[in-house]
């Protein structure tokens, strides 16, 4: 089972990115976390491109947002959730550009 982490630090940067919640990175050890956004748009984890799983809480406790990464690069469905837990928006990526997106109401329905 994927032991779930806590930032108390993040760079102001990666605040702009990723929103004003509590941000997670699903790791395996109980290693110290360091996720920074270079210039060039590559996510890294302890200065190499990052691969995993980010995601952001509501201040409710309720999952905001889930991104995927691959080799520091946003890639796969990457996820954001209304408050009330119903998914918000679906992005999928690949190796960093987006593919495609839906928007979705507070009632869980596609919105046009």
């Amino acid at each position: 089972m994927k032991t779930i982490f806590n930032y108390s630090i993040i760079f102001l940067l990666t605040l702009v990115v990723f929103g004003c919640g509590e941000l997670t990175i699903e790791k395996d050890s109980d290693e110290s976390i360091d996720i920074d956004l270079n210039l060039n748009g590559i996510t890294t984890y302890k200065g190499e491109p990052f691969s995993g799983n980010l995601t952001e809480t509501h201040d409710n406790g309720q999952l905001e947002e889930k991104r995927t990464f691959k080799d520091g690069r946003l890639d796969g469905v990457c996820e954001k959730y209304h408050k009330n837990g119903q998914l918000k928006r679906k992005k999928t990526y690949k190796d960093g550009k987006k593919i495609s997106v839906e928007y979705y109401d507070e009632n869980g329905n596609v919105k046009d």
